[in-house]
């Protein structure tokens, strides 16, 4: 179905075991798929927006090149600094062609000794999860 354009809506919970200042996710995207995103960080609590930020974007294969995959960066205009322990949410509204996805994926992450922990939220309607 490349080519056929239409919204998406993808969303995940997320948590860091320290603070961390984000400036940015990278979305899965297609080979020459082009996408206008709505991404949003948002207080798990009470949805409010820490951050949001819309856009165009040009998939480009990533690297390293022993784990390629087509995506693009949402870089924020503003770095958001995200607390320890709490849940935010990571919301993007995604128009354009399929996308690949990821699977085996992992619950959390260590990174720089820091643990990111991913959890599925009930409002993804593209079966998006922490796997």
């Amino acid at each position: 179905m490349r080519g056929i354009r239409y919204p998406i809506n993808s969303s995940d919970k997320f948590s860091v075991s320290k603070p961390v200042t984000l400036f940015g996710v990278q979305l899965f995207g297609s080979e020459f798929g082009e996408y206008t995103v709505v991404t949003e960080v948002k207080d798990s609590a009470d949805d409010s927006s820490i951050v949001k930020q819309s856009g165009s974007y040009a998939s480009e294969k990533t690297k390293p090149e022993d784990n390629q995959y087509y995506g693009f960066d949402v870089q924020f205009d503003r770095p958001v600094c995200v607390k320890e322990n709490k849940k935010y949410k990571l919301v993007s509204l995604i128009k354009g062609p399929n996308s690949w996805y990821g699977n085996q994926g992992r619950a959390s992450v260590e990174c720089e000794g820091v643990l990111f922990t991913f959890t599925s939220s009930d409002v993804s309607a593209n079966g998006t999860s922490e796997t």
